[in-house]
């Protein structure tokens, strides 16, 4: 019996920098509504959820 594998290259994904003025902007738009978000760097990035192991951890 003979294995084969085959690679699979993930598509290229694309980032767009954002500027804190338009990031204001959108936010006041409403464009993230619900969606726990930060602009770190230029970059959107998705905040974990305040779970268990952040909870645990908390003082007081």
């Amino acid at each position: 019996m003979t294995l084969s594998t085959t690679h699979q290259h993930p598509a290229a994904i694309k980032s767009y920098r954002w500027m804190i003025d338009r990031y204001h902007r959108a936010v006041q738009a409403g464009l993230f509504e619900g969606q726990p978000l930060e602009l770190l760097n230029g970059e959107l990035i998705e905040m974990a959820p305040e779970g268990i192991p952040h909870a645990g951890s908390r003082q007081g």
